[in-house]
């Protein structure tokens, strides 16, 4: 075998030498230099023909897993929060923001703000599944085998031509070690104030022959739980953050006299007497609001563990075997919520129980309930502001009146009484199964050629609690619990459901007691057990890639070299699949009334659950073809040409596609290069984009004064492809130890795979936030109000309002642009030791997203989306500057690190939320400094001390429920991390 044969052989194993600031918290490193030093051809993500990587056209970062190090050994999140490449990413709290809902415990990667459906994600080169619970078919980066990464390679280019689908905002390779002999164990511990710490561990195993190379890791991560209460910043005011966890709809709550068609009587909603008493705030005898945020997590708890083993083997001297396997899982076994859900869903009358008046679209309280009897006793006012017929105090009650609950839920300041005491208590899981299997081999000294099946299955699960409609009014009716028998309210087993405060002995997280607590009337653990079910939604998406690559060079030379050149095919089976339970399941459980009266129907299958919406379970499958080339040109010594174009075929109404792209660069003079790239993108629809079904998450609406209100968000079978021109055009330079990258990048849209903003279409209805409804706006029945779904134009307001539909669709085009800056400097012998100075930020010049038009009527103004939080848009927050530098100090066994990132200000975008309170408009910069020390012993035991935000700096101030942007900010503080790490 030829030197260049095996080197050629040798970077088909180790990928890349270009690695990005991603390399997910890493507690071990590998010396790569020796390695890098015997390969001569070297195969860069975005290409697949053999290059040298500084001669690369393309745009890429370069960070090593050594270098992570240094600075700390930072977490997956705060690496990618850090990345001035990457928009916001998932792995904080993600309890609230529509981004994230239902997926707590995974991660993402979102090159150029793009979404992270758009960015392709690698492991070894080899495409991994999709996120089983992410709607727009984002990778869960969670699953990457931690302890095994070596480096990761990042193209910050649209790489559709060379990777296909999803690689419009580029590509981030995962490269696993290879080649390494010994064991390394590693762990570390992190202090955070408020919580149990963090804690890291892994073992990686490697052995080595002249044929044969084994590799077997194993790591483990733990995230202590972080509740709100434990940041003072986190729980405001209501007058100083109204949306801070605030919600009309809270226990003590409003109720309200109607009639028996359920319309108000006298004054619309009377507050619970002891809203304030127990820690709510009663803005007026109307109106009773409580924060759910005291009951949330800042930080759930999560325990993620991975297993990975690879074996390269020389089969014969031309042939290589490659195996890998990865086992990764990440559990949330305890995510704190409000302690339930507000109430969307209402009794529909059908097939209700005989103890409660049919009165539709009501929760109803009966006279003889003891609860409502109590309140009367004690608080003649309340009596007689909302008390019905032959309820005690209600004398000149009109005949035919009921007292009902206005904006409630069943449990508030009292806790859960049964899932530990304060919080709603739900799960979350992500499981991924990948394994990989390749042979490559050479043709000669010139050509090699690379076949690979890879399959990998990905299944999240989430088990929510939610309270079923018709137990709910049944227990308010006194025939609730478990035991109940008979049709006689409170006996025979049946027990009563108090919806008032007098059930409540105290504030169970801040302890103010009610000094109207009666414990002859309070609830039972019993009671809300019975009424609390579960909803147990299961997702798994499989993907089967099978990849076929020949590469090699021409016989003949253009300019200074031979040309090289790539040819390939691709086939991928990507399938999706979903279960629920039966309650659920609205094949099985369609209706409101369907756990009472199973032949219940309904105009819409919604289920049984007072705020949750069932689901459909569904089992869709698509295949997509490809083939593609490559060519790479030495035009003359110093100017290099890479050219590409990819074909491929979705099928059915998705259709086919054919992307080029052209990059270039020109090595004017030794120090000094010119780069660029044109080229086409494309990403078709996936599984769950086209799923017809639904998922429901829970959101500020400024229609309804910004009250949380359900959102139900829908796939749609007849979506479009979206597709990109991109382009970028950067200046390389190096001169003696300083070195400085920059570079251009554009973005331009049509048909991107979206959703229309909730609060566009909730607003085309009611223009005014809690203002009157236009009951014949054009979205009208996307809205679903109280009342049966009843709109009376100059009556009904945004008070009423319950639901939004939203759906998925191609949207309106957009154009962005940015710059990056990437600086370094490197002074030896300083003071007998090493000096590192880098620094790199990336500037957004614009994201311009066109006006809306859906179903041929405008729905939201054209907007730049750069500088502004986006709270209710598909682009999430987008301040125009992130930038980060570092300044590393190596001398003999030590190496001192600081490091600083900065992140501009940006504004609020909702202009009707600063109308009378303009506090929170400006989310002021924020820059955060941290330190890191290591000390490397001759025994090879490496200690490291870590001190991030080292001047403890709160997260800038937001209106949002958390009081801070997640995707932006920091919630821990001031953190201490101790790292030990043994290699033999």
């Amino acid at each position: 075998m030829t030197m260049k044969t095996q080197a050629m052989k040798n970077a088909r194993r180790h990928g890349s030498s270009v690695a990005v600031a991603v390399a997910l918290g890493m507690a071990s490193t590998v010396t790569l230099a020796a390695q890098l030093e015997e390969i001569e051809v070297i195969v860069v993500t975005g290409s697949h023909i053999g290059g040298a990587a500084e001669t690369a056209a393309l745009p890429v970062d370069v960070l090593r897993a050594e270098d992570i190090e240094k600075q700390g050994a930072p977490t997956v999140v705060e690496l990618l929060k850090q990345l001035p490449s990457s928009g916001v990413v998932l792995g904080d709290t993600n309890q609230f923001a529509a981004l994230s809902q239902g997926q707590e415990g995974t991660g993402s990667v979102n090159l150029r703000g793009l979404g992270a459906s758009r960015t392709l994600v690698l492991l070894n080169g080899r495409r991994m599944a999709m996120n089983a619970l992410s709607a727009n078919g984002a990778v869960d980066t969670n699953l990457i085998p931690v302890a095994a990464i070596s480096r990761v390679e990042v193209l910050k280019d649209g790489a559709a031509a060379t990777y296909g689908s999803d690689a419009i905002g580029g590509v981030v390779n995962f490269i696993t070690r290879r080649d390494f002999d010994g064991l390394d164990l590693a762990a570390d511990y992190r202090y955070v104030d408020g919580s149990d710490g963090d804690y890291r561990a892994s073992a990686t195993w490697g052995w080595t022959t002249d044929r044969a190379s084994v590799l077997f890791s194993a790591g483990y991560q733990h995230r202590s739980e972080l509740m709100s209460t434990d940041r003072d910043w986190a729980l405001r005011p209501n007058p100083e953050n109204p949306q801070g966890g605030w919600s009309g709809s809270g226990n003590p709550g409003t109720f309200r006299r109607v009639t028996a068609t359920g319309a108000a009587l006298g004054t619309a909603n009377v507050a619970d007497p002891q809203c304030a008493a127990l820690g709510s705030f009663a803005a007026s005898a109307a109106s009773c609001s409580w924060s759910y945020m005291k009951f949330d997590a800042l930080a759930e708890e999560e325990d993620k563990f991975q297993v990975f083993s690879s074996l390269d083997y020389d089969v014969t001297e031309n042939t290589g075997l490659h195996l890998e396997a990865l086992y990764s899982n990440t559990d949330v076994p305890h995510q704190p919520l409000s302690p339930s859900y507000s109430l969307n869903n209402f009794p529909t009358g059908q097939t209700l129980n005989a103890g409660a008046p049919a009165v539709p679209f009501r929760y109803i309280v009966p006279c003889t309930n003891p609860g409502l009897q109590d309140m009367f006793i004690k608080n003649p006012a309340f009596a007689a502001a909302i008390g019905g017929e032959g309820c005690v105090n209600a004398a000149g009650a009109p005949a035919g009146s009921y007292t009902a609950t206005a904006l409630w839920r069943p449990f508030g300041e009292s806790g859960n009484l049964v899932q530990g005491g304060d919080s709603q208590i739900d799960k979350r899981s992500h499981e991924g199964l990948r394994v990989s299997a390749g042979l490559d081999g050479s043709i000669g000294d010139s050509t090699s050629w690379d076949v690979s099946v890879t399959y990998m299955q990905n299944t999240g699960e989430r088990f929510n609690y939610d309270i079923t409609v018709n137990r709910l009014q049944l227990a308010l009716a006194g025939l609730g619990g478990p035991n109940c028998t008979g049709n006689t309210p409170g006996m025979n087993g049946c027990q009563w459901l108090n919806p008032f405060s007098n059930a409540v002995e105290r504030n169970v997280v801040t302890g103010e007691v009610n000094p109207q607590y009666n414990p002859a009337v309070r609830n039972t653990e019993q009671l809300n057990a019975w009424l609390q079910q579960p909803l147990d939604f299961e997702a798994t998406t499989e993907l089967m890639v099978v990849d076929a690559v020949l590469n090699g060079e021409l016989p003949f030379a253009l300019g200074g070299d031979k040309i090289g050149w790539a040819l390939g095919a691709q086939y991928r089976d990507n399938g999706y699949e979903t279960t629920v339970n039966d309650l659920a399941n609205v094949q099985i459980t369609p209706c409101i009334d369907s756990p009472s009266n199973p032949s219940a129907t309904c105009l819409a299958a919604q289920g049984p659950f007072g705020f949750l919406s069932g689901y459909s379970p569904l089992d869709v499958d698509q295949q997509v073809w490809a083939v593609f080339g490559e060519l790479n040109v030495p035009i003359v010594d110093t100017l290099n040409a890479q050219l590409a174009v990819r074909y491929e075929d979705y099928g059915g109404g998705v259709g086919s596609t054919t992307n080029p792209k052209l990059a270039l660069r020109w090595q004017i003079i030794p120090q000094l290069a010119l780069r660029g790239s044109v080229g086409t993108t494309f990403r078709g629809p996936t599984p769950m984009n086209l799923d017809p079904g639904s998922g429901t998450s829970l959101q500020a609406i400024a229609a309804a004064n910004f009250a949380s209100r359900a959102v139900d968000s829908y796939g749609n079978p007849n979506l479009k492809p979206e597709t990109a021109d991109t382009l970028n055009a950067g200046i390389i330079t190096e001169i003696g130890g300083f070195r400085a990258t920059l570079d251009y990048w554009q973005f331009k849209f049509e048909d991107p795979i979206t959703a229309p903003p909730f609060n566009g279409i909730a607003s085309n209805v009611v223009p005014t936030p809690g203002g009157l409804a236009d009951c014949s706006a054009p979205m009208r029945d996307l809205v679903t109000f109280d009342g049966g779904n009843t709109c009376v134009q100059g009556v009904t307001t945004g008070a009423n309002l319950l639901r939004v539909r939203v759906d998925t669709i191609n949207g309106a085009p957009v154009e962005t642009s940015g710059v990056d800056l990437d600086l370094g400097y490197t002074f030896d012998n300083v003071l007998g030791g090493t000096l590192d100075l880098s620094a790199y930020g990336s500037y957004i010049l614009n994201y311009e997203v066109d006006a809306l038009s859906y179903r041929g009527v405008p729905l939201v103004a054209a907007f730049d989306a750069v500088g502004y939080l986006n709270y209710d848009r598909g682009q999430n927050s987008l301040p125009e500057l992130k930038a980060s530098a570092f300044v590393n100090y190596e001398i003999g066994i030590q190496n001192f690190n600081v490091g600083v990132s900065y992140v501009s200000s940006y504004e609020d975008n909702r202009t009707a939320l600063f109308a009378t309170n303009p506090n929170g408009r400006t989310i002021e910069a924020t820059t955060i400094w941290d330190l890191s020390y290591q000390l490397r012993l001759a025994s090879k035991t490496t200690v490291s001390l870590t001190v991030d935000n080292v001047l403890d700096e709160d997260p800038a101030f937001a209106r949002t429920e958390l009081s801070y942007d997640s995707y932006v900010g920091n919630a821990l503080g001031r953190t201490y991390r101790l790292g030990l790490r043994q290699q033999f």
